[in-house]
């Protein structure tokens, strides 16, 4: 059993492990408590269920599934895996999104792709589908739905004022602080904000949003951190997470799972206005087929 209360350093066996020390930033004290003690005994935790390593980790068995999500995988079973035989060192890399010399384009397409489907797998488990469905309700209800976002985020941004415009109403994306500013002091309570944000702790999303709070606006937001500055703010708050692939130093995979969330989201409102989104898509594609040869 572990001494009471959860080590607060990687021992050296976990650090050694670069499922655990590539992920370390994201491990909370009971968090490194687990890793340590599976990193001295890889094996028994191999025949253990999650309510036998909860006891001998001394924490519950929701401690244990957040765990396993921090550091990419599914669940016990996938730890197991990752743990189990000559392979283990392998999928220890593919779980943790580390890239080597040693990688041909096979090996990079298995690790980004086994990257992307587990940040959709935690995605579903963290997603709450009320809040989703209530964010549907607010877009759908408002006349005129504003975009804020910045850097790669903005990107996301693009892809929500692109493709919502579908659904009537007035959207508009905006990317630079200076304008958000402009804007959201001068909104109404009938207005959305989307704000995306991965940390949600942009000082200029931030004050933006305040602006647009005082307006009366609701605010949506779109991000990988629950507990920020931004949640805190907004009327609904939409969660993605997933590993990071570490090689690339930036979150290419929370990118892919927000516009996942955007997908989910566009689709509930494709039902919501369904005779309007029907009606709107036919006069667009008409006007396309005039911009075509």
């Amino acid at each position: 059993m572990m001494e009471q209360g959860a080590t607060r350093a990687l021992s050296e066996a976990a650090a050694a492990m670069p499922l655990f020390s590539l992920n370390s930033r994201s491990l909370s004290a009971s968090d490194i408590g687990i890793a340590n003690y599976i990193a001295q005994n890889p094996s028994e935790v191999q025949t253990l269920t999650i309510s036998e390593l909860a006891a001998r980790t001394e924490v519950s068995e929701a401690t244990i599934s957040r765990f396993c999500r921090k550091i990419g995988l599914n669940g016990v079973q996938s730890l197991k895996l990752a743990l189990a035989g000559s392979q283990a060192g392998a999928d220890a890399d593919i779980a943790s999104g580390k890239i080597t010399k040693s990688d041909d384009c096979r090996s990079l397409m298995r690790k980004v792709f086994s990257n992307i489907v587990r940040g959709l797998e935690s995605t579903e488990e963290v997603l709450d589908p009320d809040a989703v469905e209530k964010a549907a309700q607010l877009i759908a209800a408002t006349p005129r739905l504003l975009v804020f976002g910045f850097g790669t985020s903005g990107t996301i941004c693009r892809d929500i004022a692109i493709r919502f415009v579908r659904f009537g109403m007035s959207t508009e994306l905006i990317t630079d602080a200076h304008q958000q500013g402009t804007v959201a002091g001068a909104l109404n309570d009938r207005a959305v904000v989307f704000v995306v944000s991965n940390s949600g702790s942009s000082v200029d999303l931030i004050r933006s949003a305040k602006m647009a709070k005082r307006r009366g606006a609701k605010i949506i937001l779109l991000t990988a951190h629950r507990q920020s500055p931004l949640s805190k703010l907004a009327d609904v708050v939409l969660m993605g997470t997933g590993p990071e692939m570490a090689h690339f130093g930036e979150s290419t995979n929370v990118r892919l799972v927000f516009l996942a969330i955007i997908d989910v989201l566009y689709a509930r409102l494709s039902l919501l206005l369904e005779d309007k989104y029907r009606h709107n898509l036919q006069g667009m594609r008409e006007a396309m087929a005039e911009l075509k040869c």
